[in-house]
């Protein structure tokens, strides 16, 4: 019961997320370019696709980039509690491009994508930049306070083991 709340609770957040995306601009002299629009950096993660990793998603890989370890999840319980890990509802206004990615996030459903996401957990870049078919930066959202927690724990424990 209390998971089909949170489900619930996720849900109506993403209902009240506006995803307009007019106005953009594109450095091309960078990889990681500065995409603006009147809402942000990048328009955040339409709730489409949420609503689609909620029902269907049955796969979640993360490699993590600097740590000595991956994680993948099978069940989509498990997924759809990894969404915890996004807020939903103040667009990322900033993207610093002297940050690196902590992580890249797979998540599938019968082996085809439904999104990738970049990871960025470091001082002053908690946020998630999801990508396109070509690795390109298309969505962004912050990390939630359970994100930044879960990722921190995470560094912290790899840390610890590795010494």
């Amino acid at each position: 019961m209390r998971h089909l709340l949170s489900i619930l609770s996720i849900m109506l957040i993403l209902a009240s997320c506006n995803t307009t995306t007019t106005d953009k601009k594109v450095n091309k002299d960078n990889a990681n370019s500065e995409i603006t629009s009147k809402s942000g950096v990048l328009p955040m993660l339409p709730v489409e696709v949420v609503e689609d990793i909620i029902m269907n998603a049955d796969y979640l890989d993360i490699l993590f980039e600097e740590l000595d370890f991956s994680m993948s999840q099978d069940k989509n319980r498990a997924i759809r509690i990894f969404l915890q890990n996004i807020d939903y509802k103040t667009p990322l206004k900033e993207f610093n491009k002297d940050c690196k990615p902590l992580a890249s996030v797979l998540i599938s459903k019968n082996s085809n994508t439904i999104i990738e996401a970049d990871v960025y957990h470091w001082d002053g870049c908690y946020y998630f930049i999801f990508l396109d078919e070509n690795r390109k930066p298309k969505y962004a959202n912050n990390m939630s306070e359970i994100g930044i927690r879960f990722f921190q724990n995470l560094k912290e424990r790899n840390f610890e083991t590795s010494n």
